[in-house]
């Protein structure tokens, strides 16, 4: 660049008033609202905290879950007359390894598997004794098949065909396949709950079990997010079909799965992304208790009753409708007022996911109120949707984080890279051109977002005089001018 080129370059940097630049510092994610929790879950999200010395998200999310497992396929929230809206959720925690994520999940699903080893023990006997005549009235069918005897073959086949299976109530599944879960939700009434601290889920979705080129297999993960009817086809048995299947889903996960789960196109694209509440809690490690103080048993007690009470709700023939009280009705209604023009505005990035959000407020309420009202007799009050929009904020934040590092990481370490040149050769004005004689490797593309990412963050701006028109003595092409705030201490 000749002086008079430079000459220019300074004086259109000077001319702008520049903003102060955004540093390239990791998502804000605010701390869980623990005072949105009932009073009893706060203390053993709190106390959980303590024992394993972490943030109270991974519980308190965790404790939630176990709401959601016990209540799924029960209770619909009804804000408004036509809008039922599930109770189950599907969350996604993403902690580093070592953060002691199997400790927490034990403690906050160790209920609903005492509950779940309890019913196949006390159901055992009488599961023998329905398996048993099952096997009598095929024998039978089989000798009338043997003998001849059509009438009799006919008669005892539509036994059959009527016969129930007694089984006991299985609600808890780890890393499963698609129609092994089909089969233990069907047994259950449409309901069950997958919790793991791994992330062979996704990789079984992913299509680890299928053909390769068969796709992911997430139909029944989407439609039992939203309780629509399930069919699921089974090589060599009959298909079956689930009418309201009703699904939990927590993970607590290490960060690479969060990448899996945002790398795979079909799950961005079918939305099976948009139907998770994320958490990045901040981590402890470094500064941590050696002994952290063990969970007052009363308050495990005290969980554990709870989370049996709910499990013991039977399964009712159409679901229970659980309502807003005019207050929460009010906040429900201008919480939902607030979203819609974010996202267009502000959450476009997240637009998939924040479509759902005001369903996911709805399902949060539902939990917070069963967690301490344990009816859906008693409507949903405006203390309750209040925390649950706070819980709302909450979750918008994680995952405008979660979307937001895993779409922009390779932009941001290549916005990084073009600072560190702009700094080392003390650059007043380039063009993408010459930055890529500099950095061979990275396509013209990533090029053009990551020098948009560095426009939008304010460290540089178009040129508005460059391109083809530029003038006598300007290289063809734009060219972009760099905010001084970029050499401040050096």
């Amino acid at each position: 660049m000749d002086d008079i080129q430079a000459f220019e370059a300074l004086k259109r940097q000077r001319e702008i008033e520049w903003p102060v630049p955004e540093p390239f510092t990791e998502y804000q994610r605010p701390a869980f609202p623990l005072e949105a929790l009932p009073q009893l879950f706060q203390a053993f999200a709190a106390a959980i905290a303590e024992q394993l010395q972490l943030f109270p998200d991974m519980p308190a999310l965790e404790l939630l879950a176990a709401v959601s497992t016990a209540c799924a396929g029960k209770v619909d929230i009804q804000p408004h007359e036509g809008w039922q809206e599930p109770i189950q959720t599907y969350t996604m925690i993403c902690m580093e390894t070592g953060e002691r994520k199997s400790p927490a999940l034990k403690l906050a699903y160790s209920p609903l598997a005492a509950w779940q080893a309890e019913k196949a023990k006390s159901m055992a006997g009488d599961i023998a004794a329905n398996q048993s005549r099952k096997r009598l009235l095929q024998k039978k069918q089989q000798k009338a098949e043997e003998k001849g005897d059509e009438a009799a073959a006919d008669t005892y086949a539509r036994e059959l065909a009527e016969f129930t299976d007694i089984t006991a109530p299985r609600i808890l599944a780890d890393d499963i396949t698609p129609e092994a879960l089909a089969t233990v939700m069907a047994g259950n009434h449409g309901a069950a709950s997958i919790w793991s601290s791994e992330g062979g889920l996704l990789s079984i979705l992913g299509g680890r079990y299928q053909n390769k080129d068969a796709g992911p297999n997430i139909d029944l993960i989407l439609k039992a997010y939203s309780s629509d009817t399930a069919m699921v086809d089974r090589v060599g048995r009959p298909y079956e079909i689930i009418s309201c299947p009703a699904l939990t889903i927590m993970l607590a996960v290490q960060p690479d799965v969060l990448q899996q789960l945002m790398g795979n196109p079909a799950f961005m694209q079918r939305g099976l992304c948009g139907r998770f509440l994320f958490s990045l809690p901040e981590s402890m490690v470094g500064h941590r208790k050696i002994n952290g103080s063990p969970v007052p048993e009363a308050l495990r007690a005290e969980y554990s009753r709870i989370i049996r009470y709910l499990l013991d709700i039977p399964y009712p023939e159409s679901k229970h409708l659980l309502k807003l009280d005019s207050d929460a009705l009010q906040l429900f209604d201008g919480w939902a007022g607030e979203i819609e023009p974010k996202l267009a505005g502000e959450w476009r990035t997240i637009g998939g996911w924040a479509n759902k959000l005001a369903g996911l407020t709805l399902r949060l309420a539902g939990q917070l109120h069963l967690a301490a009202c344990r009816s859906w007799e008693v409507p949903i009050s405006g203390r309750e949707m209040a925390a649950a929009i706070q819980l709302g904020r909450y979750a918008v934040a994680h995952a405008l984080a979660a979307f937001g590092i895993c779409a922009a990481d390779a932009d941001v370490v290549l916005a990084k890279k073009v600072l560190e040149i702009i700094r080392e050769k003390r650059l007043i004005d380039f063009s993408k051109r010459e930055l890529m004689r500099v950095l061979r490797g990275p396509k013209s593309t990533a090029f053009d977002q990551a020098l948009q990412l560095l426009d939008d963050f304010g460290w540089i701006c178009r040129d508005v005089l460059s391109g083809d028109d530029a003038g006598i003595g300007r290289p063809a092409g734009m060219r972009w001018i760099v905010n001084p705030a970029i050499f401040e201490g050096q």
